[in-house]
């Protein structure tokens, strides 16, 4: 139908995540989730509020959130991956094989950053400590509830992305 061919459709909606995650993900790959630098240009925050509520930096995106806060660094790497030249528009190309092999390495991706974002509000809105130990708990708790969106051949990828969120 002339239709455009999009990159990061398949990591996006063929995923076996569930479609309130395979949403925001494709929102975080746009740059459009709320992050102050979003909110800073719909003029509800102000230049001082822009900042990383962790880490202090000036300006809040997506990338930093994901990839560049202190606390983000410290969870990819606590699953022996490297953020280094990663972004959210090309997050189809984030390499998660290191950590959980062939074992729906997408998948996984979208599990790690919905629960960077979901420890970032819990931050924001509840004023809670960052923990790498309870985000990593958490990603472990959904991964399990996620097994039975798997084929039933696949549901194995679950345990080899228990093992990566061990910490």
């Amino acid at each position: 139908m002339g239709g455009e061919v999009v990159e990061n459709a398949a990591f996006l909606w063929r995923s076996p995540a569930p479609s309130r995650v395979r949403f925001f993900a494709w929102l975080l790959t746009l740059g459009r989730i709320h992050t102050r630098d979003n909110l800073l240009k719909k003029h509800i925050v102000e230049l001082q509020s822009a900042g990383c509520p962790e880490c202090g930096v000036s300006l809040e995106t997506p990338d930093h959130l994901i990839f560049g806060c202190p606390f983000a660094r410290a969870f990819w790497c606590s699953l022996r991956l490297s953020t280094s030249g990663a972004s959210v528009r090309a997050m189809h190309l984030f390499d998660a094989s290191m950590a959980v092999g062939s074992a729906s390495p997408h998948a996984f991706v979208q599990l790690c950053c919905w629960h960077l974002w979901k420890r970032r509000n819990a931050v924001v809105f509840r004023r809670e400590t960052p923990s790498l130990n309870a985000t990593l708990k958490a990603c472990r708790d959904d991964a399990i509830l996620w097994r039975g969106r798997f084929r039933s051949a696949d549901r194995g990828h679950v345990d080899a992305w228990l093992m990566a969120l061990r910490g």
